[in-house]
């Protein structure tokens, strides 16, 4: 149910763009969409946070685990 879900948001970019851009500049959409994106992530993150917090790693080893592999 969830990938049916993130399927139609995805998709329906595409359209909300289409439309969107015959209204505002382009840097103003840009604005808008990520504004949007914030204020939706926002509560799920505060509630992430309060859930388990957040912590940088403190070994060396969790820096490893936790970083991108260098090419």
């Amino acid at each position: 149910m969830l990938a049916w879900f993130f399927v139609t948001v995805w998709g329906s970019g595409y359209l909300a763009t289409k439309a969107g851009l015959q209204y505002a500049p382009p840097f103003t959409f840009l604005v808008l969409r990520f504004a949007t994106g914030l204020l939706l992530l926002a509560p799920l993150v505060l509630w992430w946070h309060r859930r388990e917090p957040l912590r940088w790693p403190a070994t060396r080893l969790e820096w490893r685990t936790s970083s991108p592999p260098a090419c």
